[in-house]
């Protein structure tokens, strides 16, 4: 099964990393749009068992 692998160039390596990092962090503040800053809405944040609606 071939792996996954980054490019071999240093700067190409760096690049695929930053976008990498670029793209989860996108995804992380579009879940928390969505679950936890939703207009209209006012959940609040239950660390015992997670978002709770009022």
């Amino acid at each position: 099964m071939a792996e996954p692998s980054l490019p071999s160039d240093p700067f190409l390596r760096r690049t695929a990393l930053i976008a990498s990092a670029i793209a989860f962090a996108a995804v992380a503040i579009g879940v928390l749009a969505f679950t936890v800053l939703r207009p209209g809405a006012e959940p609040h944040f239950d660390a015992r068992i997670g978002l709770v609606e009022p």
